[in-house]
């Protein structure tokens, strides 16, 4: 499928680090080096994402729903423990989703940067969802493999 992308700055900074070859051409086409760096970030994100409980990811999921997320990678560190320790404080969103909300907290604490990048991509991806399954597992499991759903 063909579209038109804008290609910002990190992007930019990714296309001019394939040095042209002999002939002055690039080494990689625009696309080839794109799909290739999409499909490196798509499979880390999916070796990265971690296991939580149903009900923790359910918690995850409606903490991040309408978070605006876009910013540059290098701010997603610790963002994704704060907001959600913001909605357990403030909203009890804890009590909501029976779960034990220090035990949650302690978990993300731990997580890596690419696993933090993982469940914040699972998040935009889940409300990106048009269709949605009959149950809150068949929901998640759209997003996140079912080895990372914890019964």
């Amino acid at each position: 499928m063909k579209r038109s992308i804008y290609c910002s700055d990190p992007i930019e900074k990714l296309l001019s680090q394939y040095d042209p070859g002999d002939d002055g051409e690039p080494m990689r086409s625009t696309s080839g080096a794109i799909n290739t760096a999409v499909d490196r970030y798509l499979e880390v994100v999916r070796r990265s994402m971690p296991a939580f409980q149903l009900n923790e990811w359910g918690l995850i999921f409606e903490s991040l729903n309408g978070v605006w997320m876009q910013e540059g990678a290098g701010m997603i560190e610790g963002s994704l423990k704060l907001g959600i320790s913001d909605s357990i404080s403030l909203d009890r969103l804890d009590q909501k989703w029976e779960v034990e909300g220090d035990a949650l907290l302690a978990k993300l604490q731990a997580l890596t940067y690419c696993q933090q990048v993982a469940v914040i991509d699972a998040a935009e991806r889940f409300w990106s969802q048009p269709n949605r399954g009959s149950t809150l597992r068949e929901e998640i499991a759209l997003v996140v493999e079912e080895r990372c759903i914890e019964d």
